[in-house]
């Protein structure tokens, strides 16, 4: 998984958040997340993780996937992917609509996925 002071994409409350983690310990991590705010994280929810050094803070890393996600077409993917689609993972819809998988392209992925309710539920 991730070290302390790395980033974390998971999802919590219903949305995609990002923070960092503070604490990890195993089955959950303490994460600060992008308000400042302390959340326990069930590891199962984390999307992605991010070395501490690729990003500045957990807001600038939530603007940057929030303006890569934003340049999903999501009607397009969702035309790409195979009948099966409600199963694919931000990976595989990542490496489908970028051509690859960076963390950043994932963690987007994964953004664009939970926030479009008509074809990915």
């Amino acid at each position: 998984m991730a070290s302390p002071n790395d980033y974390v994409i998971y999802l919590g409350a219903d949305t995609i958040k990002t923070g960092q983690i503070v604490r990890d310990q195993r089955t959950r991590l303490q994460v600060r997340d992008a308000n400042g705010r302390i959340e326990r994280v069930k590891v199962d929810s984390v999307a992605a993780a991010i070395p501490s050094g690729q990003a500045a803070d957990a807001k600038e890393l939530h603007q940057q996937i929030s303006e890569l996600a934003d340049t999903i077409d999501t009607d397009l993917l969702w035309a790409t992917l195979p009948e099966s689609a409600n199963g694919v993972t931000p990976k595989q819809a990542a490496s489908e609509y970028f051509g690859s998988a960076t963390t950043l392209e994932i963690a987007a992925a994964a953004h664009a996925l939970f926030n479009d309710t008509l074809h990915f539920k």
